[in-house]
């Protein structure tokens, strides 16, 4: 089958895309997510410099990625949320999320937003100046007005 680049998302430090291969075996058509890495990879600095697989998000149907500074979200076709740091293996975001099906994902240099389904925003991570109120008042207005 076929590879195209479908979706990508940067930080200053690294890079993610996925792509999607669709083809057919033995008559039965199939879509293949795939999610790519490279610049730096670890806290300490490493440099990849040739896109290398993240193994342990392929087949989950990824379909959208956001990057903070030092941290990515990818989001799942099944609306689960994973989140991991540099140098760290992803791992499902659990905790007030759980059990929430989320559509839209973002992050900012040091947090992370999930919008569900639902309509409910969730926001994570550093809150240093008190934007999260800011931004919830925000996005209830705009969702209300929407």
């Amino acid at each position: 089958g076929l590879w195209s680049l479908t979706d990508g998302s940067c930080s200053r430090y690294f890079l993610f895309a996925f792509t999607v291969r669709i083809g057919h075996n033995n008559g039965y058509a199939y879509t293949e997510n795939s999610v790519w890495l490279w610049g730096q990879v670890t806290v300490s600095g490493k440099i990849q410099s040739l896109p290398m697989e993240v193994e342990q998000l392929k087949s989950l149907g990824v379909h959208q990625l956001a990057c903070g500074s030092f941290h990515t979200l990818a989001l799942t076709l099944l609306g689960t949320v994973y989140k991991w740091k540099l140098g760290e293996t992803p791992q499902p975001v659990l905790g007030a999320l759980q059990g929430h099906s989320v559509r839209a994902i973002a992050c900012g240099s040091f947090h992370s937003l999930a919008l569900t389904h639902s309509g409910k925003l969730f926001a994570w991570g550093r809150n240093k100046n008190g934007n999260f109120l800011s931004l919830l008042l925000l996005t209830e207005n705009a969702l209300l007005n929407d």
